[in-house]
């Protein structure tokens, strides 16, 4: 009879190690990988931030956050809030955010406008732009930027998602305008 050789073992050890790899820890990682990336929870940190008080009635603190999300490169969120209860956030998922462009104060500290740029990944790199603006005092959101950044329905309804540049600027400029009102 053979005995098996002394190799056997060691060789057998490897196999049985690397089948682990590959059917229990590889899975484990890839469902790991894809639920940081889908889920809302997933850690961030702020890359831009701006709170106003307001000394009279009952949301005497209002601001926004912008953030990213550690380990990715696309995706980032903006929130838009007002103590006690208003709490606004905009996931945007497929962009990689490469800068705030501004962060202004508009109307006398009432409304935010937000302005980023970015990259969109897909066969290229597409850059971008996107716009908020925000009023507190009258409960406003206006936006400007790529259709697919801001998914608005029904689709009968797709030539107009949001605001043209043209509208978007008039509009800023409409609220910068009473800065310079007393």
């Amino acid at each position: 009879m053979d005995q098996p050789s002394p190799a056997f073992g060691p060789r057998i050890f490897k196999v049985g190690c690397v089948s682990l790899i590959a059917f229990l820890i590889l899975p484990a990682a890839w469902i790991w990988h894809g639920w940081r990336d889908s889920t809302p929870a997933a850690p961030t940190y702020t890359v831009a931030s701006g709170e106003k008080t307001y000394s009279h009635g009952v949301n005497t603190r209002f601001g926004y956050t912008v953030k990213r999300y550690l380990g990715r490169t696309s995706g980032f969120n903006i929130e838009i809030w007002a103590d006690p209860s208003l709490r606004m956030s905009f996931d945007v998922g497929a962009f990689e955010l490469t800068r705030v462009k501004t962060q202004r104060w508009l109307a006398h500290d009432r409304a935010v406008l937000l302005e980023f740029d970015y990259i969109y990944h897909d066969s290229g790199d597409n850059p971008g732009e996107l716009a908020l603006l925000y009023d507190f005092e009258h409960g406003e959101l206006h936006s400007f930027g790529h259709g697919s950044a801001w998914f608005v329905w029904p689709p009968e309804h797709q030539d107009r998602r949001q605001l043209s540049r043209t509208e978007f600027d008039q509009l800023v400029m409409r609220l910068s305008s009473l800065d310079t009102q007393q």
